[in-house]
């Protein structure tokens, strides 16, 4: 088992009434005491593995002070994790990066990670993570989020998809269910398909 955290964006909930909005907080400050808030809360006395969610803004700060932290042994490895393909190589040529993870640009319908991204990566041996397969819900019948950067005619096929699923199996409206991947992949023309924006 790996104890894996994030940190670098503040959320609004009851836990952390002093997050009084939602933003994106790499600053050295707040790197250092979510590090610490995941340390305390695991119960542990090392992180196998800490991600800055999203660099943004003066992020290089917080950067240097999780390789702080790496040397003193608090933390195993370190690295950030992003959506914009560029962020990778950008970061990667001016830090000592052990992982990255990235979301929604290794999915169904998307193969930008892995062909475009992963090939650099592995030559600077560092470790790859992927999240969002489902591309942040479009094949499901919830809500997108605004900052989904799918083509347009990629989320109308997904919601064909989607659609069929759901008459498939209407007692699970959001979900797709991982036996009719291939089937859904292949109704709404994306197998094998990588599109890109």
């Amino acid at each position: 088992m790996q104890i894996v955290s994030k940190c670098g964006i503040k959320l609004v909930n009851a836990a952390r009434p002093e997050h009084t909005i939602q933003h994106y907080d790499t600053s050295a400050s707040h790197i250092i005491a979510s590090a610490e808030n995941s340390l305390r809360q695991l119960g542990t006395d090392h992180l196998d593995l800490l991600l800055i969610h999203q660099p943004s803004g003066n992020y290089v700060a917080g950067y240097k002070l999780m390789e702080k932290a790496y040397k003193e042994g608090k933390v195993k490895a370190i690295g950030f994790s992003g959506y914009p393909q560029k962020i990778f190589k950008f970061i990667c040529e001016q830090a000592e990066v052990d992982c990255v993870l990235s979301y929604n640009q290794h999915t169904l319908q998307n193969t930008r990670f892995s062909d475009e991204t992963v090939p650099y990566l592995k030559a600077k041996g560092v470790g790859v993570m992927n999240a969002g397969p489902f591309s942040a819900r479009l094949l499901t019948n919830a809500p997108l989020p605004a900052w989904l950067k799918e083509p347009e005619e990629v989320k109308a096929a997904a919601r064909a998809a989607a659609g069929a699923q759901l008459r498939a199996d209407p007692g699970h409206p959001h979900r797709v269910a991982p036996w009719r991947y291939q089937h859904l992949a292949d109704l709404a023309g994306l197998h094998g398909r990588a599109l890109r924006s």
